[in-house]
Formats: structure tokens, sequence, C-alpha cells
């Protein structure tokens, strides 16, 4: 094509087969690890396990599943981590203050739809992190400096029929 393109994969679970269809995976040449199969409250658990302890070569996490407020900083246990997709996740509905303080690392963040607040400071000094992308139709409340010290210019990208609704919102 002329342009960028996108490919989308449709994967669906067969019931015949009785094995656990989820599975943690870690790409060491690129540092990208997926975890789809963790328990609540035990992320950092879970990519502990699947990079062997390796905290250094880790740049991107996809995460699949349902988080509580301990699975969230998890970019902050590892030094290299560019990219946090949390779009495939639930049970929750603010990334919790703090979350993310001043990592330095992350430059993207990927929220899913269920986020309806975040809180006091969660990126708070992100001074990198240039690109967030948000799910949600209806914007989340934004808490005072959640987003103060992130890179200047950031972009935010939302689903188009939900720019109106982010274009009057505050924070």
């Amino acid at each position: 094509p002329n342009a960028d393109s996108k490919v989308y994969g449709v994967f669906e679970y067969n019931p015949q087969v009785p094995s656990n269809p989820n599975k943690n995976n870690w790409d060491k040449s690129t540092g990208e690890v997926i975890v789809d199969d963790f328990k609540t409250g035990s992320l950092n658990s879970a990519i502990s396990q699947v990079t062997d302890g390796n905290r250094t070569e880790v740049t991107m996490i996809t995460v699949s599943g349902k988080m509580s407020s301990n699975d969230f900083g998890i970019a902050n246990n590892y030094s290299n981590c560019t990219l946090i997709d949390l779009k495939r996740t639930y049970g929750f509905k603010e990334i919790p203050s703090y979350a993310y303080d001043y990592n330095s690392s992350l430059q993207h963040i990927i929220l899913p739809s269920c986020v309806e607040q975040i809180g006091y400071r969660a990126f708070y000094q992100c001074s990198n992190l240039s690109e967030i992308t948000c799910y949600a139709i209806a914007p989340p409340e934004v808490e005072s400096n959640a987003f103060t010290g992130i890179a200047e210019g950031a972009v935010l990208h939302v689903l188009s029929s939900a720019i109106p609704l982010y274009a009057e919102a505050e924070g």
C-alpha cells in the first residue's frame, strides 16, 4: 500500500482443547512481554517469571486480563520499558495516584475503555511520555497534576467519535 497499514488478528478459543489458552511470552530480541495469564494483583510476578527476572531488557509490556491497583506502576520496575499496553485489561476504573510518577523511560501508554479516572500525579514527571492512547469514549476525570511534566507536545489519541467530548473535557 501507499500508506501505513494495520493488520488485525481475530483469535478464537476452542473449548475442545482443554489446556489454558492464555500464555505469557517474552521476545528477548525485541524486549516485548505479553502477559495473558496472571492472577489479579500479581502482574509483576508474572512478568518476572516469564523474563527470568531480567528487568533491563524489557522494553514493551502488553497486558490482557483483570487488574487491580497493585498491578499498576509495572513499568517502574523495568528501567528500559517505553510502552505499556493496557487496552485489553479490565476490573478497574481508575489509574491510581502516583502509578507511573517520575518514570523517565515511559514514552507511550495505551489505556482501556474502562478508565473513568486518572489519579493525582499518575504520570507526574514522566518526562518522555509523548503518546497517550485512550479507548474510553467518555473522557476520564483527570485529577490535579496527573500529567504535569510529561513531554512537551504530547499527543492524545482517542476514538474519532469521542473527539468532541475530549475537546470539552477539563484536564
